[in-house]
């Protein structure tokens, strides 16, 4: 037994020495610059990438304009696109909508139409009737401010694509506050 626990003993003492490896450096691995941190000062280890790869520009047709409108620019299109893209649409379903938008308010996302003779108090792109209740509580576009749509193009396509991903592409119903899809 004695014998057995000096052999035990001797090759645990061994085996460190055998196995040690070199010293590595606690940044290998770990891009720089780095600076000392303050005791109780929140440190990033490892930050994300600052800049994300650009996303594609809309290459496909514009529809033509209506009227006295100028229809979308380039600019606006791929902002359309963008926003019918991150819900799932598919390029003919980005042209419809860019069809729609130009018929509806000439691309213009400060189009408002508050004719109330008409059943009106449409907003923006898609002139998205508040009196149909999309933006109540509980309704479809409850998260989106239609006041802010001249101002941010981009909330204003990404509410257009909201309700395109509930309802497709209609009706918009006006009267029981919601949609079918066709």
């Amino acid at each position: 037994m004695f014998k057995i626990l000096t052999t035990f003993v001797f090759a645990i003492g061994v085996l460190p020495l055998a196995a040690q490896a070199e010293p590595r450096s606690i940044h290998e691995g770990i891009q720089g610059p780095f600076h000392h941190a303050e005791r109780g000062e929140q440190v990033q280890v490892n930050p994300p990438p600052t800049t994300l790869p650009p996303r594609r520009e809309w290459t496909g047709s514009i529809p033509s304009h209506y009227g006295s409108t100028t229809g979308c620019s380039q600019a606006n299109a791929t902002l359309i696109a963008h926003a019918m893209w991150d819900v799932g649409a598919n390029d003919s379903q980005v042209y419809r909508m860019l069809n729609i938008v130009s018929r509806e308010s000439g691309c213009d996302s400060s189009a408002y139409n508050g004719n109330r003779r008409t059943g009106d108090d449409s907003w923006g792109f898609c002139q998205l009737n508040s009196l149909a209740g999309f933006f109540r509580s509980g309704g479809i576009l409850e998260n989106y401010n239609r006041w802010s749509f001249a101002g941010n193009p981009r909330h204003n396509a990404q509410a257009c694509a909201a309700l395109y991903a509930r309802c497709g592409f209609g009706p918009w119903i006006k009267g029981d506050y919601g949609c079918r899809k066709p």
